[in-house]
Parts: C-alpha cells; structure tokens; sequence
C-alpha cells in the first residue's frame, strides 16, 4: 500500500478538482404572453423561452407570479385561503417544443401531485422555505393542509408574490442537464385551476369567486460557454447524433368510488417503459370543486381495510398491505418508497405524521389527512442508473387496484398518481421527441 493511499483526504494535496469552463452566466428572465390572467375567463399562461446559443439550467429554475383574489365581502374581514401554496392553481402543467408535434410532456391534475409529492420531500426547514416563497402556511412540525389567507379585492393582504418550482421531467432531469444550447423555443404552457379548486373561503365571502393572476415569468440561469473550442465540439456532436435527457413524470387515472362496502377495483391501465410506482388518492367527492371545503391536498382512508395492485396479472405486492389504526406500517413504507428522490430507497419526513396518515379529509381544517395508497415498482435504487422501473408496455393486460372497505364509504374519487420514466431525445434536425 503507498502512503498516499494511507492519507486522509484532509492530507491529500493532490486531490483538488478540475478547473470549471469558462462561461458567462446570467439569471435570465422570461416573461409571459400576458400581463395578468383571470381563473374564469383568460385562465391559459403562455411563457414562451429561447436563449440561443446559451445553456439554460432549468434545474435550478423557478416559477414567479403574483395571485389575488378578487373575492367580496360584505362582513369585510373574511379570506379565502390558498390550499398548501402557490402551486394549487395550476391545474394543468404542459411543455412544448417549437417544430415538434404535439406536447413532449403533459401533466392533468398538476396541483394535486406537485403538493402531495412536496409533502413528502418536506422536514421543518422546507416548510419554513414555503412559507417565505411560495405562500406556504406557517412551519410546524406536521405540515398544514392551507397556505396564505387572501383579504377581498381592494384591502390589505389581498395578494400575495410566490416562487415554485415546477416539478416536470422536461425541467427536472434526473442528473440536473440543462436544456440544450441551440434548441428550438419551447413554451411552458399552464391551465388555470378555478376558484373553487385552488382557494378555501375561511368564512362566507361573495362573488366574484375567482382570482387574478399577474407578473408571470420563469427565471432560470444561462450559460454562455466561451471557450470556442469547446463549443465547436458541442456543435458537431448536436449536428450528427441525439442527445438526450431523462426525469420523473406522472399521468393521472381518475375512477370513481362507490358508497359501498366490500371489494372495489378500479382501472389503471398504465403502458410505460419503466413505471416507477403507482399511488392512489381518495377524495371525497363533495369536497371537490368546492370552496368551502379543500379538495387538492385533502385524503383519506376512511373505512379501508386492505388494497393491493394487480399488474400485468400479478399482485404487487404479493399479498394484501392491511391498515388499521394500529397497523399504518407497510401502507405508510410504500408511500415513502414511491416518493423517494432519484437514487434514495425512501422518503423521510417530518411532514406526515402517523395521526395525518389515518386522519380524515375534513372540510376546511388545516389538519387533514394525508395517506394513500401506493406500491413501488422501481427494482434498484442506485442514482447512476434510469429505467429502473417496471415495463408494462410490452403488454395489454390490465393493471387495476384492489380496494377493501370494512364499511360503505363516502363516495369518492380514486385519483391514481403513474409516476414514470420519461426520456428527452434532442435530433439534429431540432424536432425534440418524448419516449416513455
């Protein structure tokens, strides 16, 4: 053994890095279409962003705007409150490709999974992130189910500025790639969720029940690479090969649930390359669309005695995962294995406790509950590797959920969360093409 492989690497002087590539980096700013959007009438945002011959590093991006409510109120005190943050009014998340047909990435019920999936990333100090950036409640141990509270139009405390972090594979890669230099324009396109949807009035308000959104842009660092050198190397490898990238998507499947006991299946066919995991939501369905009540981040699992998946004609997991009020252990693992980031094996939080796993999704509480019911699919967990999920588009037999009600439930929506595995391919022709 040589002395240097003896060292510490406090002492191992020849061990110091690589020197970066010089660049000339800006925080560049891209504006919306608009100047301000209404949830009822002008409630689609176009945010259309090129940087030529410069690197944009999306993954150290975010989202900014400022919402308003512009509910009345005669009283003159009462608020409608966001629900979780500032990403509940996002109702559809969208990325197009300038040249390329249709969207590359596509993502319903946007609001739904970008909170519940925060949750699960979230301790004390991301809380308290959230609530000085993106209208997140106050931070406590637990996490609580409603953000900022919004004054009616025209008093004090009436808006509120957020920043977020859009959580799509097009923006978010696994390794943290930055678009290519050179790519096409690509538009981030964003359907606005209603009133009703994203707020929860906090006592009686008045009409108009809709809210203004304004100051739309996406920010994001660009590099600018001056050696020529290099660049001239970039170019030549864009012009005669793909060059690819790969993140984490979702797709939702939406059943409904009937107000019976007994087994209850439901559909979920789901054909990907790699399908990293499955998570199913139940929400009762007279919160929905409701705004005296929470229908994005409210859960429950209320009377549910057992479930598992069936896919491709197998149990998964192999047996029944039970829940009780004294049993929460195998349900709550899955959920913190499907939520886990890139690499990790599970997902530990502060912000689900075992009390919000169990508890109810009632009305406008900021303490409502947070289980569902999840399997994951991914075989290794190993950040280096992509892909690890389970292939199930090599078959057309349906994949379905087993639900077990001790007793009738509320009716409900079971809204499953597909989270996979979805690859970029940049073609030196610039069409850009998604494969999943």
């Amino acid at each position: 053994m040589s002395l240097t492989d003896s060292l510490p690497l406090s002492m191992r002087y020849s061990i110091t890095g690589s020197d970066a590539i010089p660049t000339k980096t800006t925080l560049s700013r891209f504006d919306s279409t608009s100047s301000s959007y209404n949830s009822a009438s002008n409630n689609k945002i176009l945010i259309p962003i090129s940087a030529g011959d410069k690197f944009i590093d999306t993954s150290k991006g975010y989202l900014y705007f400022k919402v308003a409510s512009n509910h009345t109120d005669a009283d003159g005190a009462n608020k409608a409150a966001l629900v979780g943050n500032g990403a509940a009014i996002i109702e559809k998340l969208e990325i197009a490709v300038a040249g390329s047909s249709g969207k590359v990435e596509s993502i319903d019920n946007y609001n739904v999974y970008h909170l519940y999936d925060e949750l699960w990333k979230s301790n004390v100090n991301d809380l308290t992130y959230r609530q000085a950036v993106a209208g997140g409640g106050a931070a406590a141990l637990e996490s609580k189910a409603l953000g900022v509270q919004l004054s009616e139009t025209g008093a004090s405390g009436n808006s509120v500025n957020v920043a977020i972090k859009l959580n799509c594979a097009f923006l978010n890669s696994y390794f943290n790639k930055a678009i290519p230099a050179g790519m096409n324009q690509f538009t981030i396109e964003i359907t606005l969720a209603s009133f009703d949807n994203a707020m929860v009035q906090m006592a009686a308000v008045d009409a108009p029940f809709t809210y203004t959104v304004s100051e739309v842009r996406y920010y994001a660092p660009c590099y600018q690479v001056l050696d020529e050198q290099i660049m001239s190397q970039y170019a030549q490898q864009v012009a005669s090969q793909p060059i690819m990238w790969i993140g984490q998507s979702v797709n939702t499947i939406t059943n409904a649930i009937a107000a019976a006991a007994g087994k209850q299946t439901l559909q979920i066919n789901s054909s990907y390359r790699s399908l990293n995991g499955l998570c199913t939501l139940v929400r009762t369905s007279e919160n929905l669309n409701t705004r005296t009540k929470n229908g994005l981040n409210a859960f429950n699992l209320t009377n549910i005695s057992s479930y598992k998946y069936r896919i491709m004609s197998e149990s998964m997991p192999p047996d029944d995962v039970d829940i009780s009020s004294t049993n929460t252990c195998r349900s709550y693992i899955e959920a913190s294995k499907v939520f886990a980031k890139h690499g990790e094996t599970h997902s530990v939080c502060s912000a689900v406790s075992q009390t919000q796993w169990l508890a109810d999704d009632d009305a406008a509480n900021d303490s409502v509950g947070s289980g569902s019911l999840c399997v994951s699919l991914v075989k290794f967990s190993d950040e280096r590797l992509v892909m690890q999920g389970l292939d199930t588009s090599a078959t057309s037999a349906p994949s379905i959920i087993e639900i077990n009600f001790s007793s009738a439930p509320s009716a409900s929506t079971g809204l499953t969360l597909a989270l996979h595995d979805r690859m970029f391919i940049h073609n030196p022709n610039g069409i850009v093409e998604a494969q999943f």
